[in-house]
C-alpha cells in the first residue's frame, strides 16, 4: 500500500524485532538495507488516500469473518 503512496521516502520492511534492530544499526552506519520503492500511481492515476486503504483493509477483515477456514487459527488451514 505504501508503494502506492504520493510521498517521499523510503519503506523498510522487516518481519522480527532483531532484524528491525540490525536494519537501523546498517541504516545509522550508512550501509545499504532492502527498501521499496514510494510514489508510484495506481493506474486510474489518481494517488490513493487514507480511506482507500481503510477499505481495502476492511475488505480483507470482512472477508476473514465471512470464510472462517482462512484465519490462522482455524484447523483447515493448517498445513
Amino acid at each position: 500500500m505504501a508503494a502506492r503512496s504520493d510521498r517521499r521516502g523510503r519503506l523498510i520492511a522487516y518481519e522480527r524485532r532483531e532484524e528491525l534492530a540490525e536494519l537501523l544499526g546498517n541504516l545509522v552506519h550508512g550501509e545499504p538495507v532492502p527498501e521499496y520503492p514510494l510514489g508510484s500511481r495506481v493506474a486510474s492515476g489518481r494517488i490513493r488516500c487514507w480511506r482507500d486503504i481503510a477499505e481495502d483493509t476492511f475488505g480483507f477483515l470482512e472477508s476473514l469473518l465471512l470464510d472462517p477456514s482462512r484465519s490462522r487459527g482455524s484447523p483447515a488451514s493448517a498445513p
